[in-house]
C-alpha cells in the first residue's frame, strides 16, 4: 500500500470509528480491530430501528455522558449522513435535558449551534 492509499485508509478509519486510536489498534492488534468491526456490523444490521434513529440515539447517549468531542463528532456525522436539522437535534437533546440534566444539555446545545451555523 502506498502512502496516499494509507492516508486514505487512515482517514476512513478515523471518520468511520470517530477515533484516531482505531488506526493504532488496527496496526498493532488487527484481530481485536476485526472483532470490533464485526461487533459494529452486528449492532447496526437488521435492526427494528433505522440508521437515522440509531444515530439520534447515539447523539443523545454521547451528549448525556458530557463527551464534548464525541458529541461533536456524532452531530457532524449525523448532519453529513442524514442531513439533520437544528430542530431535529434540539428535539433529541430535550431527552438529554430530562434524563441527564442541564449541564449536559447546554454543552450539546452549544455544539449544535456551532455545527449548524451559529445563531
Amino acid at each position: 500500500m502506498n502512502k496516499d492509499e494509507k492516508q486514505k485508509e487512515d482517514k476512513y478509519i478515523e471518520e468511520h470509528w470517530m477515533s484516531k486510536n482505531m488506526i493504532l489498534l488496527k496496526k498493532d492488534y488487527p484481530e481485536l480491530y476485526k472483532n470490533m468491526a464485526e461487533l459494529k456490523e452486528i449492532i447496526y444490521t437488521d435492526n427494528v430501528h433505522d440508521d437515522r434513529t440509531l444515530k439520534l440515539v447515539s447523539i443523545a447517549l454521547t451528549a448525556a455522558n458530557e463527551d464534548i468531542r464525541g458529541t461533536r463528532k456524532q452531530i457532524i456525522s449525523g448532519i453529513k449522513e442524514f442531513n439533520f436539522t437544528r430542530e431535529e437535534l434540539i428535539d433529541i437533546l430535550k431527552v438529554v435535558l430530562l434524563l441527564a440534566g442541564k449541564p449536559a444539555f447546554m454543552k450539546a446545545i452549544g455544539i449544535v449551534y456551532d455545527e449548524t451555523g451559529g445563531e
